[in-house]
């Protein structure tokens, strides 16, 4: 998610090399599982360019943007979030001993981008 639509400034590098080396991202395997036939057409098209600019991350950003999949990936780290807390919850220690790790695991799931 970040290196899709993170700032450079916040996250600390270039943006987009996920999409430039084709790297297979939730981002990327929800967009090929979602997308209708002419996304997919698009979104396969792009996987072939070997294009090292900005075109590339423009246009697999822009079928992402279609295919809604920044506010996917933001509920299924919710989710997934949720899920780990409750895992949380029913370890048998004091609260104070999870403190550390539930402060972690916030820290993790609100990264600005």
């Amino acid at each position: 998610l970040l290196d899709v639509y993170g700032s450079v400034d916040k996250f600390g590098k270039r943006t987009g090399n996920d999409i430039i080396s084709n790297k297979k991202t939730f981002l990327l395997t929800t967009a090929q599982a979602i997308a209708d036939k002419e996304n997919k057409e698009l979104l396969y098209y792009w996987l072939q360019q070997n294009d090292k600019d900005s075109e590339k991350i423009k246009e697999v950003k822009n079928i992402y943007n279609r295919l809604n999949i920044k506010e996917v990936t933001e509920q299924r780290i919710e989710d997934l979030y949720k899920q780990a807390m409750a895992y949380l919850e029913q370890v048998n220690v004091s609260p104070d001993r999870k403190s550390g790790l539930v402060d972690f695991a916030k820290s993790l799931k609100v990264r600005n981008h």
